[in-house]
């Protein structure tokens, strides 16, 4: 999955046993999947925006996120240093 802003884009590298728990968390009999959409929200935008905003994020990195015991771990792969020169210019 690929997140695209304006002037930013990142790939997220997601482990399987994430998907699982946002399809069993993310639907509800009477709501259909409206609560995955506020789950995705809450767990992955809002801390990989605070990511962005901190600078552990950077335009083109590529991010794994992980399920924890109680959240997601987003966490930024090692960059290539040529690529992060490329960026800088």
């Amino acid at each position: 999955m690929a997140w695209q802003g304006e002037h930013c884009r990142i790939i997220n590298k997601y482990k399987q046993s994430l998907w699982g728990f946002y399809l069993q968390a993310g639907f509800d009999p009477a709501y259909g999947a409206r609560p995955l959409n506020r789950l995705l929200n809450k767990d992955l935008l809002q801390p990989l925006a605070r990511s962005i905003i901190e600078g552990s994020v950077h335009d083109g990195d590529k991010v794994n996120v992980s399920l924890g015991a109680d959240r997601l771990i987003i966490q930024p792969e090692p960059r290539d240093p040529a690529s992060s020169l490329q960026t800088q210019k």
